[in-house]
């Protein structure tokens, strides 16, 4: 399984640093702690990203500090799309990344590729989206297919 060091290692040091900076960033609000920490099954995301990626870096963040909160309940699989091309495109046919699964035994739903669905996306949004404003919709679409059964 590739975690979040072993993720590190995708891209150049540069992007390393850019990424554990984005890392350093982020903060969850204490109306979702309690909600994270209270996920009580065991439960798996797959990600393809690269730390390269700007919208990848908020994504990744976000992810490991969902994950910290609750360590024992949040598995996550990191995937270089340059190295694993060929299993996002048999996931996925539009290959952007970052895209987020949910994997339940032999079952996999998609949960989130490159931005949420709810947003419009335009320059200004990316631009938002990149500097942490929408964190908080990052977090509810997480965890609405974190909680769901």
């Amino acid at each position: 399984m590739t975690n979040y060091e072993e993720y590190l290692k995708f891209g150049s040091d540069s992007d390393k640093e850019k990424q554990v900076q984005m890392l350093k960033e982020i903060n969850i609000s204490s109306k979702y702690t309690d909600i994270i920490k209270s996920i009580s099954s065991e439960k798996n995301l797959l990600i393809f990203a690269e730390p390269f990626c700007p919208d990848c870096r908020i994504l990744v963040a976000i992810v490991e500090r969902i994950r910290a909160l609750n360590p024992n309940g949040i598995n996550v699989e990191y995937l270089s799309r340059e190295k694993n091309f060929g299993k996002l495109n048999m996931l996925s046919s539009d290959n952007r990344i970052p895209c987020v699964f949910r994997v339940d035994g032999i079952k996999i739903k998609k949960i989130l590729e490159e931005y949420p669905s709810e947003l419009e996306v335009t320059d200004k949004v990316k631009k938002e989206y990149r500097e942490g404003k929408y964190t908080d919709l990052i977090i509810k679409v997480l965890l609405n297919a974190l909680k769901s059964e």
